[in-house]
């Protein structure tokens, strides 16, 4: 049975739908398609795809769009790999054109290549967070950086956090990844959160 697992942010609901379509177009039915709107950042904390992998059967075929919608870190990337192949199950990453099974035959090249994608998606996201940290470290030094009660708004005292917050939004960051980072309320972030939507229906 073909299966599949999408992971995005939950302002990318066009993304979804165009997922949902290549992988109907690859015989995946839709009730065989697991959805998750979470960070990729641990394997812990994932509903969907914790269902996903319980309910894997010998023979069933997995479908993931890239690498770095299954996991972020490396160590979770080939644990969750590990385990459907040990099930009996064959995963496919559809953009990098690589599959795993029991029934492949080991090809040192494709895992040198596997590896090297997901040490480049972890890389990537270090970058990332670095990024957030040194627009974090700006904002306080131009005292832009005050905690709750801020005008996070553009052209608000706050401008830059505010930036920084639509881009971890845009990117996919956990709500509650973005409240820890920012020392933001929950309120504040579902408000800029609609405000995204707003344009991005106009």
């Amino acid at each position: 049975m073909k299966k599949s697992y999408i992971r995005v942010s939950t302002e990318k609901q066009n993304e979804i739908r165009q997922l949902k379509k290549a992988l109907v177009d690859i015989g995946v039915e839709s009730k065989n398609i697991y959805i998750e709107k979470v960070s990729g950042k641990s394997k812990k904390n994932r509903e969907q795809l914790q269902l996903m992998l319980e309910n894997i059967k010998p023979g069933d075929e997995i479908y993931i769009h890239e690498i770095s919608r299954l996991a972020r870190s490396i160590i979770d990337l080939k644990t969750i790999v590990d385990e459907i192949v040990q099930k009996g199950a064959t995963i496919h990453f559809i953009k990098e054109q690589i599959s795993f099974s029991a029934t492949i035959e080991n090809d040192p090249i494709k895992d040198l290549m596997f590896n090297m994608l997901a040490v480049f998606s972890e890389f990537e996201r270090a970058i990332l967070m670095a990024r957030i940290k040194e627009g974090i470290a700006i904002a306080k030094e131009q005292n832009k950086y005050k905690g709750r009660k801020t005008e996070l708004c553009i052209g608000g005292k706050d401008e830059v956090r505010y930036k920084a917050i639509v881009k971890s939004i845009k990117e996919g960051m956990a709500i509650q990844e973005i409240r820890q980072t920012y020392k933001v309320g929950m309120g504040q972030i579902y408000r800029i959160k609609s405000e995204l939507k707003a344009e991005s229906n106009c």
